[in-house]
C-alpha cells in the first residue's frame, strides 16, 4: 500500500478502540435517567414494554454511534489519514457505525 517499514520492524501495534464499551460507559446513566418517564409509562400501562424498550435501545444505540463518530484518540497514523482522507479513527465508509443497533431479548 506504499508504507515503507524499516527492515528491523517486526510488529505493528494497532491501539484498541473500545468504542462500544466506552460509549456505553459514558452514556448509560444519562439514558437510564432520560428513560424514567418511559419506564413509568410502561408500568402504568400507557406504553407497551416493546415500544418502551425499543425507544430506550435506540437512544443508547444513537449515543454509542455519536461517541464513535466523535472519537479522536488514539489518533490515526498519518499514513492512515492519507489513505482514507479522515483523521477519525473509526470512520471510513460509515458501515461500522451504521451497523450499531440493538436487540430486545425476551427471557
Amino acid at each position: 500500500m506504499g508504507l515503507h517499514l524499516k527492515a528491523s520492524t517486526t510488529t505493528i501495534t494497532i491501539p484498541e478502540r473500545s468504542f462500544l464499551r466506552s460509549g456505553f460507559d459514558e452514556n448509560h446513566k444519562k439514558v437510564a435517567k432520560d428513560s424514567e418517564p418511559m419506564v413509568s409509562a410502561m408500568l402504568g400501562g400507557k406504553m407497551t414494554v416493546q415500544a418502551g424498550a425499543g425507544a430506550i435501545g435506540q437512544q443508547l444505540a444513537d449515543a454509542i454511534k455519536k461517541y464513535a463518530r466523535d472519537l479522536r484518540s488514539p489518533a490515526n497514523h498519518p499514513f492512515t489519514v492519507d489513505q482514507k482522507g479522515s483523521s477519525n479513527p473509526l470512520v471510513d465508509t460509515g458501515s461500522l457505525i451504521g451497523a450499531i443497533t440493538f436487540e430486545i431479548v425476551r427471557e
